[in-house]
């Protein structure tokens, strides 16, 4: 039970539970495999080679589709922000913008899954594979009638894989709203920090195998690599906020009521965000980035 709670549990008059967000990722399952990739083209695009120039010309599609749209919604297209929460940046668009209706569109360097044509510039028969690749992505910003502040993410590279992100939190502020109940709206950050977890079921743990896992997080996003590859990425709410003081570093337990079921070693930590290439350097040849590094 949490502490908070337990002491002043008599004199809380309100209280709810809600998810913190929601994350629906969308895709196109047809789009998700190699050979059926190649049978819609031959069935809808009249056999057309899916080439590397193919591709490029999808890709420019969106593009132009990109600036129609802004252009027509009066919606600026604008670099994410180096620093800082996305949320604090996208403030000034969205206050007072109507519902239904996106405010900004926010562009950044992120992961996605793209389709990647394996063989040179003129060749018309390559070899298509599915590639982790750090691409420009589409953030659409918007305050929807139901749900409030939230955004829609857009890769523009085939297959188009998007993502909805639904914060609870300005669900829950427009529902008190409604029934008319006072309230304070604050920040979402608790001061625990943001957490991510990745499960492959086609690759489950094994016993006495080894395993290289890197977590990272920037001011929006957490990241998971595993032996060297990137495996997962998601949004947060909140800011990091670290600090010192009296409570140990916890490595295998989260409250010291359960632990992790086996062994660990040789952990470092940075503070810094680790690029890609260092981490898979990190993986392969143990090559270990040196600036950043504050405990190992």
């Amino acid at each position: 039970m949490n502490a908070f709670y337990e002491h002043h549990q008599d004199s809380i008059q309100f209280r709810y539970r809600c998810f913190d967000r929601i994350l629906l990722n969308g895709l196109i399952q047809p789009f998700q495999q190699p050979e059926r990739v190649l049978g819609f083209f031959n069935a809808y695009r009249e056999g057309k080679r899916v080439t590397r120039r193919a591709l490029t010309e999808i890709a420019d599609q969106f593009q132009y589709w990109l600036k129609n749209r802004s252009e027509k919604w009066g919606a600026p297209l604008v670099e994410a922000p180096d620093e800082g929460r996305r949320d604090d940046f996208v403030h000034q668009y969205l206050r007072g913008c109507p519902s239904d209706r996106v405010a900004v569109i926010l562009k950044a360097r992120e992961p996605a899954r793209i389709l990647v044509a394996i063989g040179g510039e003129k060749n018309d028969s390559p070899h298509l594979e599915f590639k982790q690749r750090w691409v420009n992505q589409y953030n659409f910003y918007l305050n929807d009638k139901r749900w409030g502040r939230m955004f829609v993410r857009l890769c523009p590279y085939f297959p188009f894989s998007a993502r909805v992100c639904l914060n609870q939190h300005y669900w829950l502020a427009l529902r008190l709203r409604e029934e008319g109940i006072d309230f304070q709206q604050c920040t979402n950050a608790g001061g625990l920090g943001v957490g991510s977890y990745f499960q492959d079921p086609n690759n489950p743990v094994q016993a006495g195998v080894w395993l290289h896992v890197v977590g990272a997080a920037d001011s929006q996003s957490t990241y998971i690599y595993v032996n060297g590859s990137l495996k997962d990425t998601d949004v947060y709410q909140g800011t990091i906020q670290p600090h010192h003081g009296t409570s140990p570093v916890r490595i295998g337990t989260r409250d010291l009521h359960s632990y992790f079921q086996g062994e660990i070693r040789q952990v470092r930590f940075w503070n810094r965000l680790l690029g890609p290439d260092e981490v898979a350097a990190l993986y392969s040849s143990d090559t270990v980035p040196r600036p950043g590094l504050v405990a190992e």
